[in-house]
């Protein structure tokens, strides 16, 4: 009888571990796991609406000799630095590819995931200023034509 118990108590647990895993509730990814899909110009629009959310921006991408920064086309003369805040999926890639191409006439173009931090303190400069801070990084290549911010 003790076998039988158990045994429901564990398909109890089993089932309710999937319903809540489907439905969002439970362990499983949530919307709020999934990066929003940004565009560049909103960030630097209104920086403090998008502080602290997961998302997901397709920028070029360039090395200078002070760091790396995202800036897009549609919106010249404005930029943030990336910090790399992991080593996650695709960083690698664009740590090369930077590395080699990242101070050319055609910087790398990449869909990075990571979130604004707007109170990031710089030690050499000795100031607080808004980054972009690095998770992942994906679909990254060469732009083909040549782009100057």
């Amino acid at each position: 009888m003790t076998v039988l118990v158990k045994s429901r108590w564990s398909l109890h647990i089993l089932a309710a571990f999937f319903f809540f895993t489907i439905n969002g509730d439970g362990l499983g990814p949530t919307n709020e796991d999934v990066p929003e899909q940004t565009a560049l110009c909103k960030i630097f629009a209104k920086p403090s609406e998008y502080a602290v959310r997961s998302l997901a921006v397709t920028a070029l991408i360039e090395a200078t000799k002070e760091g790396a920064f995202v800036w897009t086309p549609s919106c010249r003369g404005r930029g943030l630095s990336l910090i790399f805040s992991a080593s996650g999926n695709g960083v690698a890639e664009l740590r090369r590819a930077l590395s080699q191409h990242g101070l050319g006439d055609h910087p790398v173009v990449g869909t990075l995931t990571g979130s604004v931090d707007l109170n990031y303190y710089d030690e050499i400069r000795n100031v607080h200023r808004t980054v972009f801070r690095i998770i992942t990084a994906r679909d990254i290549h060469r732009s083909e034509t040549i782009e100057r911010p």
